[in-house]
């Protein structure tokens, strides 16, 4: 519920704040996803589209502000043919390149033209199927605006080996979030390039972290196994190639998963809705949140895959409760509680395409 924070006599009181909360459980988890998992098994991946719709199903219905649940509304059918024609496309772009290096540079070039769609087929199927008080979100967006966003800084970000990624990412978080409404109001955020080329300073050491690692781990072990001068055994030529390729992946997933994380925390830090009368704030920390991805992957390595469920609920629960919404949900106006036929009918072509621009 809201909490109010009285102030002095003749003042104001401080706007209300709600923090988010996860009430899942990984054991709970576990029943759906293990269920998921044999179905989808049992049909040959067919069933993995309504296995998703459960999944995102049980994360929103477990997603908690002020005091109500969101929810989930999408169905199993409509993913599944999204992705059926994701993979015909696919199909058509990996037989092109068969024909040449040229047909393979033009489709995949008409597949960068094709991302500012998709982006908006998939957002604004995520949007009109989850909703908030009986309310559906929203998402408006049109092809002239989402290019830059998605095609034009992509592509520039490509051939800039990465060092446009900041300003790519500031122009897609900042596209799809100011698109994305909710009863009438919209949402809005300010994304800070510098903070960006911070983090990606941070990946940079990652990456020469782990070519250090590797190049003085590499040393050692070729010294302690053939200080004789003999030729090395095929196991022990394994063994050190497996140990210098965890020390160089190790240190880079981490800057990886940090930098989209710092990208997750630069968007909602100072994200705002209906014209700023409410405003998100954040104690998200990017290198912890890396730091549980990459100890949930050691876990899920470890336990042949089991440890998933609770791997996906302790992100979830980290991402989510370090959200903090100030302000009076009570007091907007709000448009749409009885146009959830509407919101759902607005699926239209987004439900085709089950993709996750990572909002």
């Amino acid at each position: 519920m809201s909490t109010v924070v009285e102030s002095g006599s003749g003042e104001p009181p401080e706007p209300a704040k709600q923090r988010l909360s996860f009430s899942g459980s990984g054991s709970e988890y576990f029943g759906i996803w293990l269920t998921n998992l044999l179905l989808t098994i049992a049909t040959l991946g067919v069933y993995s589209a309504w296995a998703k719709v459960r999944r995102l199903r049980y994360f929103r219905g477990n997603t908690w502000l002020d005091g109500h649940a969101f929810d989930f509304h999408g169905r199993g059918g409509r993913i599944l043919l999204g992705r059926l024609i994701a993979l015909a496309l696919l199909a058509a772009f990996q037989f092109a390149t068969s024909f040449g290096l040229s047909f393979g540079i033009a489709g995949g070039g008409l597949l960068l033209l094709a991302a500012p769609w998709l982006a908006i087929a998939s957002l604004r199927f995520r949007a009109h199927n989850t909703s908030y008080r009986g309310v559906r979100f929203e998402f408006e967006g049109r092809y002239a605006k989402a290019f830059p966003a998605y095609a034009l800084w992509s592509g520039l970000s490509a051939v800039s080996l990465g060092t446009l990624a900041p300003y790519a990412s500031r122009a897609q978080q900042q596209y799809s979030i100011r698109r994305h409404g909710w009863g009438g109001r919209s949402f809005d955020t300010s994304v800070s390039v510098p903070e960006l080329y911070g983090a990606m300073c941070v990946v940079a050491f990652a990456f020469l972290l782990g070519g250090l690692l590797a190049f003085g781990g590499g040393m050692f072990l070729g010294g302690v196994f053939f200080e004789d001068g003999g030729e090395p055994s095929p196991e022990s030529a394994a063994f050190i190639g497996f140990v210098i390729g965890l020390v160089i992946y190790l240190p880079i997933l981490w800057g990886l998963l940090f930098y989209r994380a710092s990208v997750w925390a630069e968007t909602v830090r100072d994200a705002g809705f209906d014209a700023g009368r409410l405003r998100f704030s954040t104690d998200f920390d990017p290198g912890r949140m890396a730091g549980i991805q990459l100890t949930n992957l050691f876990g899920i390595v470890a336990t042949l895959g089991l440890f998933a469920p609770w791997a996906a609920v302790r992100a979830a629960r980290y991402r989510l409760e370090s959200l903090e919404l100030t302000g009076d949900l009570e007091t907007l106006d709000l448009e749409g509680r009885g146009a959830a036929s509407e919101a759902a009918a607005g699926e239209e072509i987004g439900g085709f395409f089950d993709l996750d621009f990572g909002l």
